[in-house]
Order: C-alpha cells, then sequence, then structure tokens
C-alpha cells in the first residue's frame, strides 16, 4: 500500500493530471494594480470600467526599430565627412591661387545670386575664389556636426553658440578670424559670465563660440580687432536683402515687445544689417498660419533656413570683431544688433542662445553707466533698446528652472521697474511664476543633512531622469537654493505681488480692460453637454499688446490665489486668503483673454498663451477647468488659425492636459509638468520620443512626482 492509500483510504482515487496549462496572468494594467483580469479580449473589463487603455496580456520584449534612424545618422554623416572633404580641397585650391589674389579684395563681402546658390540643406562649400589663404579651422571634423545625445555631458562657454549643430558646415569663409584674437580674449571682465574652461580635445565649432562681451582697452587687442575682415560669402542677392529689410520694417518692428525705429546709421553697420536680415528671414517662415484646423501644413525647419543662417553668422561674427571698440555710438549699434540676434534665437528655439546674447547685453549696457555720476542713467539715444533689453531679462527668468538661485537674481536697473508698467507687470509675473514653480516642484522633497536642500534633490532628480544637457549644467555649477521655502515666505512675497498687481490694474486706462467680443456672433465658447462652463470672449481696445500683458497679469493673480488657498489661515487677523473657487474664476478669465487674442502674430518672448492655460489648469481643482481647456479653448484657437511653427505647442499642450485629465480622475492632481525637450530642440517639431515630468499631490494628502511618455496618438 502507498502512502496515498495509507492516508486516504484505498477507495480513493488519485485524480489524474490534465495537460491544460492555466497561464492566467492578466493585463499589465491589472497585473500592476493587483487586481483580478477577466482577461476580455479586445480589452478586459477591468480597464474598461476605469476607463483607461487596456495594456495587452503578452509582455514580450519588444525592440524598437531604429534601422531607418540609423540609416539617416549616417547619410548625414558621410555628408558632413564629404563636405569638409570638399572644403579642404577648396582651400588648397585658394593657396595655388594666392599669387594672383589681389589685396584690395581681402575684406571684400561677395554676394552671390540666389539662383547660383546650392541646396539650403545640402552642402555650402562655395567654388567661388576668395582673396588669400584662408585656414581651415582644426575642428571641422564630421564629428563635430552631430547633436549630443541627451544624457551626454558638455561644459559651456558663456558666449555665442550655435543652437543646431546638425547643419551641414558652412562655408569655411564665415569661420575665419585671426588667430591673435583667440589668444586675447578676456572672459574675466565681464562679472556677469559664468565661464568654463573649453576642453583642449573638443575645440569650438566655430570662433563664434568664444565671443564674449568685454570692455578691454589694451592696446594690443585694438590693433586685432581693426584688422582687415576675412571675405563672408552670402547667399543672397541684392534684391533679395531689400525685400527682407523692408519685410523687417513692415512686420517685425511692429510686433517687437517695445516698438522701435532705427535710423540710417544703424543700416550702414553691417552687423547690425546682418541681424536683421536674419531676423526678417526667419520671420518670413514663421508667418506661415494654418487656416484650417487639421489642414496638412509642412513644419518650418527656421533653424535651417540657408539665408538667415548665414546672416546669422556674419552677425556674430562682426559683432565678435568690432565689440571693443570705444565708439559709444557704435556700441549702441552692436546692442541693438545683439538684442536683434536674441530675438532670433527665441523665434529658432534656442533658450540657450537667447541667454547667451541676453548676459552679453548684460555687460554692454552695464558699462554704458561706467562714467556716469548717477547711479542709474538710460542713455538718451536708446531707450527703446534698453527697455527691450530689460524685457529680455524677464523672458531669461521666465524659461528658468524654478530650481534655479540665479534666476532671480537682480542688478541695479530691476528697483526701478515699477516705474514703467511693461516692465512692473513682466517683474511680478516672471517672480510669481518662479515662486509657484519652485513651491510645486519642492513639495515632494525634504531637505535632509545628507541630501542637502529640497532645491538641490530637484536639481539632481530632473537631471537623472530628465538627462538633459541644461540640468546636467546647472548641477555642476551648483545653481540651486541651499535653503527652503517657508510658508510664511511665501505669504509675504504673495503680499508684495498683491499690491504690485493692483498699482498696475489701476493705472489702466478704460480704452486698456478686457471687453465682452459681442461684436459678431456669440461671445461665448461652450462645448457639448455640460464639460465645461461656457467661456467669455474678451477683447481690448488697445490691440493684442495690451492683451498680452493682461494675460501676464490674470496669470498672476490666478498663481498668488493659489498660494494663498495652499499657505492661508482662513480667520487669521492682516492675512490674504484665498479658496479653489476664486482661483477658477480667474481661470475663466484667462482663458476669456487667450481666446480673443490673435496668434498669427509674433511677440518675440517666452511667455506664450500655451504655458499659462496649462498653469491655470493644473492649478485648478477638478476637471472642468481641464475640459474647457481641451474641448474649447484649444479647438478654438487652432480654428482660428496660428502660425505654423506653434503648432508644437499647442500639440504638448494638448497630450499634456490629456494626461493631467486621466491622473486627475485617478485622485492625482498634476500641478506642474516640464517637457524633457533639450535647450537646442527644433522649434515647430513635435517630438514623440520626449517625455513629461510631472509633480503634484494626491489633492492635499501627500505629494508624488513621475514621468509619462508621449505616444503621440490624439
Amino acid at each position: 500500500m502507498d502512502m496515498f492509500s495509507a492516508i486516504h483510504g484505498p477507495d480513493r482515487v488519485r485524480r489524474a493530471k490534465t495537460n491544460i496549462v492555466r497561464t492566467r496572468t492578466g493585463c499589465q494594467n491589472c497585473r500592476k494594480r493587483r487586481r483580478k483580469c477577466d482577461e476580455g479580449r479586445p480589452e478586459c473589463l477591468g480597464c474598461v470600467k476605469r476607463g483607461i487603455r487596456c495594456s495587452g496580456y503578452e509582455r514580450t520584449i519588444a525592440f524598437k526599430d531604429v534601422s531607418g534612424l540609423a540609416a539617416e545618422s549616417s547619410r548625414k554623416f558621410e555628408a558632413a565627412r564629404w563636405a569638409a572633404l570638399r572644403a579642404e580641397d577648396e582651400q588648397q585650391g585658394r593657396k595655388r591661387r594666392r599669387a594672383g589674389t589681389s589685396p584690395e579684395t581681402a575684406s571684400r563681402v561677395e554676394t552671390l545670386s540666389s539662383d547660383a546658390a546650392s541646396d539650403h540643406d545640402g552642402d555650402r562649400s562655395s567654388s567661388s575664389s576668395s582673396s588669400g589663404p584662408v585656414p581651415l579651422p582644426r575642428n571641422t571634423s564630421p564629428r563635430h556636426c552631430r547633436r549630443a545625445p541627451p544624457s551626454s555631458t558638455r561644459q559651456a562657454s558663456n558666449s555665442f553658440e550655435l543652437s543646431n549643430s546638425q547643419l551641414p558646415p558652412i562655408d569655411p569663409a564665415l569661420f575665419q578670424s585671426p588667430p591673435t584674437i583667440f589668444q586675447t580674449i578676456d572672459f574675466e571682465s565681464s562679472p556677469s559670465f559664468d565661464v568654463d574652461d573649453t576642453p583642449e580635445d573638443s575645440p569650438p565649432t566655430n570662433p563664434t563660440a568664444l565671443i564674449t562681451y568685454n570692455n578691454n582697452n589694451n592696446n594690443n587687442n585694438n590693433n586685432d580687432l581693426q584688422a582687415p575682415l576675412p571675405p563672408l560669402i552670402i547667399r543672397d542677392s541684392p534684391a533679395r536683402e531689400a525685400a527682407l529689410i523692408q519685410h523687417f520694417e513692415t512686420h517685425v518692428l511692429s510686433n517687437l515687445p517695445v516698438p522701435m525705429t532705427f535710423g540710417q546709421s544703424y543700416m550702414e553697420n553691417s552687423c547690425f544689417r546682418h541681424a536683421i536680415l536674419a531676423l526678417s528671414s526667419v520671420n518670413q517662415s514663421y508667418l506661415q498660419t494654418r487656416t484650417q484646423d487639421g489642414q496638412s501644413t509642412p513644419t518650418p525647419r527656421l533653424r535651417r533656413s540657408a539665408v538667415g543662417r548665414e546672416h546669422y553668422l556674419c552677425a556674430v561674427s562682426e559683432l565678435y570683431r568690432r565689440l571693443d571698440l570705444s565708439d559709444p555710438v557704435a556700441r549702441e549699434h552692436h546692442a541693438a544688433a545683439a538684442l536683434m540676434l536674441a530675438y532670433y534665437e527665441i523665434e529658432t528655439g534656442s533658450p540657450f542662445g537667447s541667454l547667451r546674447h541676453a548676459r552679453g547685453l548684460d555687460a554692454l549696457l552695464s558699462k554704458l553707466d561706467d562714467l556716469s555720476p548717477a547711479p542709474v542713467s538710460i542713455p538718451s539715444s536708446m531707450p527703446e533698446i534698453f527697455k527691450a533689453w530689460r524685457i529680455l531679462r524677464y523672458d531669461v527668468r521666465h524659461i528658468a528652472s524654478p530650481y534655479r538661485i540665479s534666476s532671480v537674481q537682480t542688478d541695479a536697473h530691476d528697483p526701478y521697474a515699477s516705474l514703467d508698467p511693461q516692465l512692473a507687470i513682466r517683474d511680478v509675473y516672471t517672480l510669481a511664476w518662479n515662486l509657484v514653480g519652485r513651491v510645486k516642484l519642492e513639495a515632494s522633497f525634504t531637505s535632509s543633512p545628507e541630501l542637502g536642500s529640497a532645491s538641490k534633490q530637484v536639481a539632481i532628480w530632473i537631471r537623472d531622469v530628465a538627462g538633459r544637457v541644461c540640468d546636467v549644467r546647472n548641477v555642476e555649477r551648483q545653481d540651486y537654493h541651499l535653503d527652503d521655502m517657508t510658508g510664511d515666505e511665501v505669504l509675504r512675497r504673495c503680499g508684495r505681488f498683491t499690491r504690485a498687481l493692483d498699482a498696475w490694474h489701476a493705472g489702466l486706462g478704460a480704452e486698456e480692460k478686457p471687453v465682452v467680443k459681442a461684436g459678431s456672433g456669440s461671445p461665448f465658447i461652450t462645448g457639448g453637454g455640460t464639460a465645461f462652463e461656457p467661456i467669455v470672449v474678451l477683447g481690448f481696445g488697445g490691440g493684442d499688446r495690451r492683451a498680452f500683458e493682461y494675460m501676464m497679469y490674470v496669470t498672476a493673480r490666478l498663481m498668488v490665489s493659489y498660494l494663498l488657498s495652499v499657505y492661508g489661515i482662513p480667520g487669521q487677523a492682516g492675512q490674504q486668503t484665498s479658496s479653489p473657487p476664486e482661483t477658477a474664476a480667474w481661470a475663466k478669465v484667462l482663458m476669456g483673454v487667450v481666446c480673443g487674442m490673435r496668434h498669427t502674430q509674433m511677440m518675440f518672448s517666452y511667455v506664450c498663451p500655451v504655458s499659462n492655460v496649462a498653469q491655470a489648469a493644473m492649478l485648478c481643482e477638478g476637471v472642468g477647468t481641464i475640459n474647457a481647456l481641451l474641448e474649447g479653448v484649444i479647438p478654438h484657437v487652432l480654428g482660428q488659425g496660428i502660425p505654423v511653427a506653434e503648432l508644437a505647442d499647442w500639440l504638448y499642450l494638448k497630450k499634456g492636459m490629456e494626461i493631467v485629465r486621466r491622473e486627475r480622475v485617478r485622485g492625482k492632481a498634476v500641478r506642474a509638468i516640464m517637457c524633457t525637450l533639450d535647450e537646442d530642440y527644433e522649434k515647430g517639431h513635435f517630438d514623440t520620443t520626449c517625455s513629461f515630468l510631472a509633480f503634484g499631490d494626491y489633492n492635499g494628502r501627500g505629494h508624488f512626482r513621475d514621468i509619462y511618455p508621449i505616444d503621440g496618438e490624439f
């Protein structure tokens, strides 16, 4: 008798095993949440009830097909290598023709017909002869024409730098300068610059990567700066240049943050002339609009415009060579040129490039007051340039990561911002934006002696998760706050913001305040069913410029209201408080202002309606404001028509708000969201490989941080 019969008796029969293999593992969503899954096909019942997409049942490893990307990368690498070889051959040919070249052509600017130019995206090496030997830079190896991966690190020199390293090599004649100039650069003369040493084994791509603003009056340097300029080859006809200048005067000047007029002396300055030609060229590509929602329109490659890029390179080279001249009139011209170059970087999507131009303006314009007995004085010949520079500083503060301590540093001119309405509203708006961003990001971290401050932990976490070059640089420079933000400090700043906003609004005239757009059609934006309450479309008698500033005012009010609702103590004497319904009311006003604006004009600013309405939707409770944004504001704006270059930003907004609404239904209130695009992204291109970094709370019960990928499906 075996063991089974001894235990269960002789009458019990062992059950025969079947050959059925049960593999009820469930879908990935149910397994992740440890819930029972009915394995329904094509979607399980649990996922259907929760309103989420079923992830399927087989978790096989799927490798992304990158063969096409590898082939494209190989093609670009070979094209760059052959372009470098052709440039080297052309250089050798110029050396052989050196004996027959006249010395008068050493500083001549050659202008080629646009019909004779090669393909804009192809090889740009010129076959025309140039004067004198032009040494090829030692760093034109094809490996320098590739963009570094997001996880790589690089050291940045505080100077002008080309923001798009994916371009094929430009004509080597654009990159030439006397070697002595590189040896006499003084980076330490500008205290506003954070200087890093450039590695010896990784030289800059071109001389513009070493440009800095300084006031060195050394006689040796002046001799170098007044040396004859090398030939600059511009692939543009005189008629084309005249058309670009006309476009600049009729379309660009009227849309700048500060209305400006430039006299003939500015146009005679070659640096300023090339700067406005570059800006005008990119403006023409930018102003292509979508007339209908869903219309297929090619994405503009703003940074790949051959004409605009070559003018940009020439402007930077001229600015580099002529920057140390002691002529105050020339310095004003160069300040205007640097401002135009910063606007060029803003419109092509290079925050780091515009940051460097802004720092250069800081060093250049601050030296205009060196000999003045008064502590602050604005040169009478350039008040508009001075004001535009101050506005640019606030734009740089707006796009800076909230954890950075350098973003809130001030100078001698900041206390006087309240005297000008345009500067005053940007000052309080960017400070409130930075404060609410810092509060939301640091909420999910706790400071400790081992890990450091909450701001430091935020910087390190974003660096490790996003892998962006800018975050790596910020951590290396220790650009973060060492002290934590307290509730009392938040309330104190909110009180100061409220007083500043009250003073700004009190100074508005009747024509500068919003009115309901009831002239044609219904002034309301409604959705199907009861998804959201109607939005009242608001207009302004002062035009879009006043609407743009009022948008910043309402957003600042909304952010202050949210902070007061979180940190304010109801019933406490002498303390301001707010509530979530008040925050939602400000959000409705903001959406009405955005829907009433025209989005077919550039503002030359990083402050944009997309980021403001996203901020409003995330700071409000529930999903009503998010529904109003997704189903009301976005369709209305796209239906009115927007520049093609702005379409990608609205697609990022749509995808991000869909994630926020989905998480809000699950009980996770996302309060801040950051895209992992690096500082040299291509504006107008929707990148489905990036992700969103999210920071939020569980409806007031603890905080979280997470990362959400973009799948590109809409």
